[in-house]
């Protein structure tokens, strides 16, 4: 019992620093932000997750990758995209993540690539939400 506990506070310490690292962004504190998140990242990757234990809530690597495009780094941001979703295949967010960098950084290839991975990944939902959309717009002009 005692390994579960320090598993989550463990889980709680990361989300709790990637938090701090939102907020450092939100003051302006951009570098210290990226400093912040990355320590969020390497708790993250320094875990040892069990098989049966659920996963992140959002994984760090994936937080860093929203702030990189949130404070303008795209192509970092891809970087870190396409790593987060080595560790952790197919979560939406990621691959709308990827698409949106690889857009940004003007890499159609890559941006359609992802775009696509994330409307396959959907193809039975009948969601609304503004990536999904934008995804199928992307995808759409692009096959023009």
């Amino acid at each position: 019992m005692k390994n579960k506990s320090v598993y989550w506070s463990i889980q709680i310490e990361i989300q709790h620093t990637a938090a701090k690292a939102w907020l450092q962004s939100l003051q302006g504190e951009k570098e210290q932000a990226l400093k912040t998140m990355q320590s969020a990242v390497e708790m993250e990757a320094s875990t040892y997750k069990h098989p049966i234990t659920p996963g992140q809530v959002i994984p760090a690597r994936e937080l860093l990758g929203d702030l990189l495009i949130e404070i303008g780094k795209p192509e970092k941001a891809f970087a870190e995209y396409q790593s987060s979703l080595e560790k952790t295949p197919n979560r939406f967010n990621s691959l709308y993540g990827a698409g949106q960098a690889a857009e940004v950084i003007k890499n159609k290839k890559e941006a359609v690539f992802y775009y696509k991975k994330l409307l396959a990944l959907a193809s039975n939902s009948n969601s609304k939400r503004a990536a999904f959309e934008h995804a199928k717009a992307f995808v759409s002009l692009s096959e023009k």
